[in-house]
């Protein structure tokens, strides 16, 4: 839904750009140009197993506004050479001889900003390296459609008022005569500037990059956001060696304190394990008769956010051995605690040694909560 969303949205800015600059039978040309690239990219994606899925629509989102690229430039030469005379037919391959590789390269060269998420030998690259692919196989289709089908569309579909505009300058030799508008002068003069200029205008791009690389580092920065879905997920862990019943008796607790709030739809409590996996990033807790789960159905939006601060403030307030932990449900791999740190030795009692240090030493930061060992603590057993 919210790529239908955003395509529509992509589909009427194009066409709103291109009936006001390019005339409405050009517009149409170039918005032509974004179905016939999808029709496409679906295809070939479907041939290399591809889903359509968060990543590969996302990809898709990102690649709406560059599908028209290169059918803007290939229908704005045609249109260039039939206003100087040229025939359409003669316009149409003009548009491939003087257009097609450049237009490649520019394709190939966007592409490449994808490249090392495609090619990353990590877990980050295994669940987004998606993104290169399908960024690059709309772009490249685009290419295909923009090269091959915008100056067959052109040949067909251009109006016949550019012929008698071409006609009527007929007496003028110079093929130049068109661009002397009051806007292609500004901009000539801009180019002309900046070439004339170019020490400073170079000098004063890389001030302007060095300046974005500055104000980038105030921008929040996470590679896996939290999920905009609307549950709650409550963990509550009981000592080590805890009944069924004790953590059933939890649990309820936390039922009765939840039950009439405003910002939840309905609960679901799991005790003694985790809930089955009903979405991709989550992993169900082993069962462990110490542990209850509550998955919580919340409002979304504000209610959401909402509802997991009162869940935290209780547990930061709460006394006793039962520990709680609310979060949201996590895009990309599974990560459960966000920070963590793993004792790795040949002895168990002095691995766990260490790593009560290092849970001190994290306890006592001030900018940390909920530090545990996912050991637990020791029990009798037979």
């Amino acid at each position: 839904g919210e790529f239908v969303f955003k395509f529509v949205v992509a589909i009427s800015i194009v066409l709103l750009v291109s009936f006001v600059s390019l005339g409405f039978r050009t517009g149409i040309i170039v918005a032509l140009s974004v179905p016939l690239t999808l029709a496409g990219t679906f295809l070939v994606m479907m041939m290399m197993g591809i889903d359509l899925e968060r990543i590969s629509l996302g990809a898709l989102i990102l690649s709406l506004g560059l599908l028209v690229d290169d059918a803007i430039i290939a229908i704005e030469m045609m249109v260039v050479k039939i206003e100087q005379g040229w025939t359409r037919f003669h316009a149409a391959t003009h548009a491939w001889n003087s257009t097609a590789f450049p237009m490649l390269t520019g394709t190939l060269v966007t592409a490449a900003g994808f490249l090392p998420v495609g090619f990353a030998k990590s877990s980050a690259g295994e669940y987004a390296g998606g993104i290169f692919w399908v960024v690059t196989i709309a772009l490249l289709i685009s290419w295909v459609v923009a090269v091959i089908f915008t100056p067959y569309l052109g040949l067909k579909l251009l109006p016949k008022s550019l012929e008698r505009h071409a006609s009527e300058r007929a007496g003028n030799a110079d093929e130049h005569a068109i661009y002397e508008t009051r806007g292609y002068n500004v901009l000539r003069a801009l180019v002309r500037g900046s070439v004339r200029f170019r020490v400073p205008v170079v000098l004063a791009t890389v001030g302007l990059l060095a300046l974005s690389g500055y104000g980038m580092g105030f921008v929040e920065k996470q590679f896996f956001p939290n999920s905009s879905r609307p549950e709650i997920v409550v963990e509550l862990r009981g000592p080590e060696g805890s009944s069924f019943e004790a953590t059933d008796r939890e649990a309820r607790k936390l039922e009765d304190w939840l039950a009439g709030n405003p910002d939840l739809e309905y609960f679901t409590t799991y005790v003694g394990a985790g809930a089955p996996r009903f979405f991709l990033a989550y992993n169900p807790e082993l069962p462990n008769p110490n542990f209850a789960m509550l998955l919580i159905q919340s409002k979304g939006g504000e209610h959401a956010g909402r509802l997991l601060g009162e869940l935290k403030q209780r547990f930061a307030d709460a006394e006793g051995a039962v520990r709680g932990r609310a979060r949201r449900l996590e895009l990309g791999p599974p990560v459960g605690f966000p920070v963590q740190f793993r004792v790795v030795g040949s002895d168990a009692s002095q691995v766990r040694e260490i790593a009560a240090r290092a849970r001190d030493i994290m306890r006592a930061h001030p900018d940390t909560r909920d530090v545990e060992l996912q050991w637990g603590e020791k029990v009798k057993s037979v």
